[in-house]
């Protein structure tokens, strides 16, 4: 993410995006697997199966 080109504004704020996305899903603790076999319907499908248990 270091290596990303920030030239530009966009290029920026796409470097920024990709930093928080990686956040995100460190943070959240989610494998690759996890992330790229579902879709994001699956996630918030899963938050709402688990918030009333």
């Amino acid at each position: 993410m270091a290596a990303m080109p920030q030239d530009t504004p966009r290029t920026r704020a796409h470097s920024q995006q990709v930093r928080w996305l990686f956040t995100l899903l460190y943070l959240g603790g989610l494998r690759i697997a996890e992330v790229g076999g579902n879709t994001m319907g699956q996630f918030f499908g899963f938050l709402r199966a688990t918030r009333y248990r």
